[in-house]
């Protein structure tokens, strides 16, 4: 019998052969399951897809609706007519809620939660605020939510207390109580000088300049230790060291921010412990006990609100005065200054973000 001879290159061949048969068998005997797992996959992904650009496209609308919100809010502040200024807060108000009810879970919703409070405190009600404020805190996902919420129920709070014509002792410790929380709820500067400055408010209010002093003075050394932690973090900018004429002018940030509003705070105070001002601070910001205590105040009104029984130092008149603009919604930029007048006739500060 004669030898055949078998080529490596045949046996691979061969081997090709029975692997792409055995391939076809496979397929043959299971082609139904194959094309069933397919479709499944296929269909899993389009669904993801689809869910992906769902979502997407209602946070997009979620985030429109809440700034058209938040403009509405700007608009009413800025109006000088009263009627339009109601108007324009109902609106808002029912945005906000309608955003809430179409959007549930959305992060939007839940920046409306907190903007719907800041529209009703304009709206005169400061209850309904205050409920708002306080939902928001403890449904509050991290630090900084809680900070700011505790800082919109100390400016809510804060307010009622000026409006009683500082008669409204609770209202005064409550708002004390939530700055502290703010201060105590975050390690970020913004919200925590926030809760300081509001916190040292409340104290020179109370007549204690000396504590309010002290809380000023420690707003000043931490913005002094956060500046030098970002110079040793990320050194310093040679460009700033270029100096032009225009450094003689101060820049905004430098006027506004809460280390040059301490500042400014420290030497007004020292100039009013030096006058002898403590001691007529903290006879006028406790009334006699024959005087009456007035309940919170309905909110905020255009006109004078109920005479205090005592008229307040210009200690206290000052840290009314310098009570900060209301914080309109998450987004610091989003803030709406508004120059308070005196606390007997309006409130000084108005819920935040």
């Amino acid at each position: 019998m004669p030898k055949v001879h078998v080529s490596r290159r045949d046996l691979k061949r061969d081997e090709l052969r029975d692997f792409g048969t055995s391939l076809l068998e496979f397929y043959e005997r299971r082609r139904v399951t194959i094309w069933t797992v397919l479709g499944v996959v296929a269909a899993l992904w389009v669904t993801v897809k689809v869910w992906g650009y769902y979502l997407e496209n209602k946070s997009r609308e979620s985030q429109g609706h809440l700034s058209e919100s938040l403009n509405l809010l700007e608009m009413a502040l800025m109006s000088d007519k009263p009627d339009q200024r109601a108007q324009l807060l109902r609106q808002a108000a029912n945005n906000c809620e309608i955003l809430r009810n179409r959007y549930p879970g959305s992060q939007a919703a839940r920046e409306a939660l907190l903007l719907k409070g800041s529209v009703l405190f304009y709206m005169n009600s400061p209850e309904a605020a205050l409920r708002d404020f306080t939902e928001y805190r403890e449904t509050a996902d991290s630090a900084e939510e809680r900070a700011r919420a505790s800082v919109s129920l100390g400016y809510c709070y804060e307010n009622q207390f000026f409006d009683s014509g500082m008669q409204d002792i609770n209202a005064g410790k409550q708002a004390l109580y939530s700055y502290k929380q703010a201060a105590e709820a975050t390690t970020d500067p913004y919200w925590k000088h926030r809760g300081e400055l509001g916190e040292a408010r409340i104290m020179e209010v109370l007549g204690d300049l000396k504590e309010a002093v002290k809380i000023y003075e420690q707003i000043i050394a931490d913005a002094d230790a956060e500046k030098q932690q970002d110079v040793q973090r990320f050194g310093d900018d040679k460009q700033e060291k270029k100096h032009s004429t225009f450094d003689l002018l101060p820049q905004v940030s430098e006027l506004f921010d809460a280390r040059s509003i301490a500042q400014v705070q420290i030497d007004r105070l020292n100039a009013l412990i030096q006058g002898g001002e403590i001691e007529a601070a903290k006879q006028l910001s406790t009334p006699p006990a024959s005087a009456p205590a007035s309940g919170p105040a309905s909110g905020p009104t255009s006109g004078p609100a109920s005479q205090p029984a005592l008229q307040p130092s210009s200690a206290q008149m000052a840290a009314a005065a310098a009570a900060p603009a209301p914080e309109a919604a998450a987004n610091p930029v989003a803030e709406i200054p508004v120059a308070p007048p005196a606390p007997a006739s309006s409130p000084a500060a108005a819920p935040a973000p």
